[in-house]
């Protein structure tokens, strides 16, 4: 316990001789407990790690060392050929270590077989990682057919089993160890067996047997033995634990069966049986006398409950609820006795009986009706009669020889075979006699016994009954009392193999025997196993010393099932001038010369003193702008090849980062280091980057706006451009400017992109800049125009601007139109006139102007002015015609100063028949309807058809010359 990571160092020492006699002659495997059959039990099986806190260990063997001390013993070496040919495996074992690194004596105390007291001490050094590790062993006592009588272990006074620790790791100081009692399991053995001892036809009861000892995987077989009932396994027959439980159907019929269990371990086996009785039965006398008391009949032992009834000429005397009843008898016939019983499985079961009330007394033998030879069975007659006869004839005398007997139980000693016939004569008070007689067969047949099949093992597996099979008997007579085996054992073609004739032996309770052999074929098949050899490996680099067979070997563990193997270690050494290779071959053979060969053990190894030769290399660089990933010492790695004269190399990549924010720098370093550690560096390898993940800010940028209508010059990219600037962080920004044209015919648009993109192409987009202007060159069109007209005369109203603006419509095919009006008066005072101007002006400022709208009109209040007019007057006498309205029309002018006037003319006649006038109305209307009227114009004549008559009259007459005046005709008249 306690120990520490590491190697360490145990010694122990054992008694070599002892008093003048040998002790111990040399250890062996701790479970080497045979011979063991003297002891009477199989061996037992050792757990070294029993009641310790040691859970899946880790095991390590190590073979223990051939003897040193030696004597010549009946012609051979000892201990030497005792250890030769031992039948255990010779090794040590270790649990819950790491490795066993060697096995040595201790020099100095290798022991010395020619003086009275000597020991041997072992050396082991072992390497652990646990607290704990345990070492067993076990010791090969000296006997007397190996060193001869008187020299073996037999002649030592007191314990001859000294074993003792001389140290660990150089303390401790001679502390004996003995063997564990607790490691040592004791064989199996019978504990006890459960169940109910009678039960119920067609019913199933459950026994459980169980055994105490035992090691390792124990299992059990069940067996119905004397089955007189029809009895079967109502569960599985066969099982593994200390325990079995098995169900039976007790089967149809009254009678019985014994139940047997036999339990099988790794160091040993046992039976356990119970015997069962099935279904009910009463017993007691076949007939009872008449009027007798007394009369006692038993049901089966071990039931729960009991329940008599009767009926005919008898009565049950006291309780009916025993196992026993007493019954008195009428004076004549015969009664019933009826028996109700309830088993311990549960089962119930009814049957009866009837007796006879009979003058004879009863008679019936009670016994086997097998009896083993030179056996005394006991036979009884009824119970409570008066007297008993017995006489026996056949194979068989009473007890002191005789053939004649009295009372109620008689003892036979029976012969050595046949058979023999009791008679018994009963007589009882108030009855006559009673005459029974029974013929019993002396068991003299053999039971017949069953091996089990011959078998093949190899030598390291278990030999036990429980491995091999063991055999089954059944007795002619009775049961089997024993069934045991004997071993002899016979060498076979090496020393590993022999055969066991194991004679199986059984005998029954008559001591009848029979015996049956099996041969158990104890073969080595299986070569040594290679339990350790050094795992090879790499040198490393010119190493000093090389492996050699010896060092090898002595790393090399072998163990066989069947003794203890020869190790062989030879090597071949191959590979190259810079890779040299030493390669081990390594094989154990037992004493059946069965060989492994272990898998091949080589050392490689480098002889290289210049370093790798880089054959590729990254040549670094500017990875431009925000590279998504930078190079890392693996992306590195993969980039780089070295190769070196004598083999691989490693190659190892480790950097640093400088530089700026902005401008960064990784640096890589670059080494290769061949397998026998020479460097080689390569030229540093530098990368640099931008580190900008910031796009351009807009310092100045353009409105855009309206560029109004029909703009001569438009914006470009250049000139647009021209004021933007843009100002970077980590570097200058460009800036990049491109247009869209868009809008309507009308009204087009010019969008311009303005992008600011810097070094690591980070790009900044400023907000649109959108320029509008109308590009429209056509003036409107009227759709409706006023036509002008002649408002007549004297208009109440005259158009306006506003009124004739009303008049218009007009429409631009680029936008809302405006329309203006305006006029100009002209004509004359009585024609005026009144001109309109109209234009429509569209958005940009284009003009259409519309046709000159003129309203006239006439101005005149005045009517017209009469120029020329008839005065009318006398017409005289009897007109050669009047005057008519035409032809004073035609007399009549009259003048407008707006125009010419229409003359109208009509007239009306008036006066007597003798002086009629007619008075004309003259009258003048101008264009505005203005009217004069002349004055009347009346003319007047005579309608005289006869003249008048004068009444004076100038006469005329010469006027001379040159009269100052002339008449006239107003003078004349």
């Amino acid at each position: 316990d306690n120990l520490t990571n590491g190697q360490h160092t145990l010694e122990i020492e054992w008694d070599l001789k002892s008093g003048g006699a040998n002790a111990i002659d040399y250890l062996t495997h701790y479970q080497c407990l045979d011979p063991h059959t003297f002891f009477g039990h199989a061996p037992e099986l050792v757990d070294p790690l029993l009641g310790l806190a040691v859970t899946n260990p880790t095991i390590n063997t190590a073979p223990i060392p051939t003897p040193i001390a030696s004597q010549i013993v009946l012609g051979v070496p000892q201990p030497q050929t005792s250890f030769n040919h031992e039948a255990c495996p010779t090794m040590l074992t270790m649990f819950n270590g790491t490795s066993i690194d060697s096995v040595a004596y201790i020099p100095g105390d290798t022991g010395d077989l020619t003086v009275s007291n000597s020991t041997t001490g072992l050396r082991i050094i072992f390497t652990t990682t646990n607290a704990t590790v345990v070492f067993a062993w076990g010791g090969h006592l000296a006997s007397a057919g190996e060193w001869g009588s008187g020299q073996s272990l037999t002649s030592i006074n007191g314990s001859s089993y000294h074993t003792r620790l001389l140290a660990l790791d150089g303390k401790g100081g001679n502390q004996d160890r003995s063997l564990k009692v607790t490691a040592i399991y004791p064989p199996p053995q019978c504990a006890g067996f459960a169940g109910p001892g009678i039960i119920c036809p067609n019913s199933t009861a459950t026994f459980t047997a169980s055994i105490s000892g035992g090691i390792g995987a124990i299992t059990w077989q069940a067996q119905l033995v004397n089955n007189t009932s029809g009895a079967s396994f109502a569960t599985a027959s066969s099982g593994a634990g200390s325990s079995a439980s098995v169900s039976v159907n007790a089967g149809t019929n009254s009678g019985g069966f014994a139940l047997q269990v036999i339990f099988t371990a790794a160091n040993g086996s046992t039976s356990c049986t119970q015997p069962v009785g099935v279904g009910c039965s009463i017993t007691g006398p076949p007939s009872v006398c008449p009027s007798t008391t007394g009369n006692a009949f038993s049901g089966p032992s071990g039931a729960t409950s009991y329940s008599w009834t009767i009926s005919g000429n008898g009565a049950i005397k006291g309780a009916a609820t025993n196992q026993t009843v007493t019954v008195t008898a009428g004076a004549s016939g015969s009664f019933t006795l009826t028996l109700s019983f309830i088993g311990a499985n549960g089962c119930s079961d009814t049957c009866s009986r009837t007796v006879n009330i009979s003058a004879a007394a009863a008679c019936d033998i009670a016994g086997p009706d097998c009896a083993c030879p030179s056996a005394s069975p006991v036979y009884s007659g009824p119970v409570g009669l008066d007297t008993y006869s017995w006489t026996v004839s056949g194979s068989a005398t009473f007890e002191g020889g005789v053939t004649n007997a009295t009372g109620q139980q008689v003892a036979v000693v029976s012969g050595s075979s046949g058979a023999f016939t009791l008679s018994l004569t009963t007589t009882r008070s108030g009855c006559g006699s009673g005459t029974c007689t029974k013929t019993v067969t002396l068991g003299s047949a053999a039971p017949t016994i069953t091996c089990p099949p011959d078998k093949t093992i190899s030598c390291k597996a278990s030999t036990d009954p429980g491995s091999t099979g063991a055999a089954t008997a059944t007795a002619a007579c009775g049961a089997i009392k024993s069934l045991t085996y004997t071993d002899a054992d016979a060498p076979g073609n090496c020393p590993a193999n022999h055969v066991i004739t194991r004679t199986w032996a059984a005998e029954d309770n008559c001591g009848n025997t029979n015996s049956c052999p099996q041969r158990i074929t104890v073969a080595d098949h299986d070569p040594p196993a290679i339990t350790s050899i050094p795992a090879g490996g790499d040198l490393g680099c010119n190493p000093t010393n090389l492996p050699t067979d010896s060092s090898v070997k002595a790393l090399v563990t072998a163990t066989d099932n069947c003794g203890t193997p020869t190790i062989y270690v030879s090597h071949t050494d191959a590979g190259t001038v810079c890779a040299p290779t030493r390669t081990f071959a390594i094989w154990a053979v037992d004493s059946c010369n069965l060989t492994s060969t272990a898998p091949a053990v080589v050392y490689t190894w480098k002889a290289d003193t210049t370093g790798p030769t880089f054959t590729a290399l990254p040549a670094g660089g500017d990875l431009g702008c925000n590279p998504s990933a930078l190079p890392t010492d693996s992306s590195i790695l993969a980039q780089v090849t070295a190769t070196d004269s004598c083999g691989t190399n490693a190659v190892y990549v480790s950097h640093t980062d400088g530089g700026t924010a902005c401008a960064p720098t990784r640096t890589f370093s670059i080494w290769a280091v061949d397998s026998c550690n020479n460097t080689s560096t390569a030229p540093v390898v530098t990368f640099v980057w931008k580190a900008d993940t910031a796009g351009p800010n807009f310092t100045a940028l353009p409105t855009g706006g309206d560029l109004g209508c029909n703009p001569t010059n438009l914006p470009t990219d250049s000139s647009v451009k021209a004021l933007v600037t843009a100002a970077d962080n980590c570097g200058t920004a460009t800036v990049y400017v491109s247009h869209t044209d868009d809008g309507s015919a009308c009204a087009p648009t010019r969008t311009f992109k303005i992008l600011a993109v810097d070094s690591c192409n980070h790009t900044s987009t400023a907000p649109a800049v959108v320029f509008t202007w109308k590009a429209d060159t056509t003036g409107p069109t009227f759709a409706a125009l006023p036509t002008g007209s002649d408002l007549g005369c004297n208009p109440a109203s005259l158009p306006t601007d506003s009124g004739v603006k009303a008049l218009v419509t007009a429409a631009d095919n680029c936008g809302a139109t405006t329309v203006f009006v305006s006029h100009t008066d002209d004509g004359s005072a009585c024609a005026p006139t009144r001109t309109f101007r109209i234009y429509a002006v569209g958005g940009c400022n284009t003009t259409s102007t519309a046709p000159a709208v003129v309203y006239s009109w006439k101005t005149n209040t005045t009517g017209p002015a009469f120029s020329a007019l008839p005065t009318g007057g006398d017409l005289g006498c009897n007109p050669a015609s009047l005057l008519t309205d035409t032809s004073v029309k035609a007399l009549v002018a009259a003048t407008d100063s707006c125009g010419i006037p229409a003359v109208y003319v009509s007239y009306i006649d008036s006066g007597t028949a003798c002086a009629p006038t007619r008075t004309f109305r003259i009258w003048a209307v101008g264009d505005c309807n203005t009217t004069s009227t002349a004055p009347a114009v009346v003319y007047s004549w005579k309608a005289d058809p006869s003249g008048p008559s004068f009444t004076a009259l100038p006469t005329g007459s010469d006027l001379g010359c040159n009269p100052t005046t002339l008449p006239t005709d107003s003078s004349v008249a």
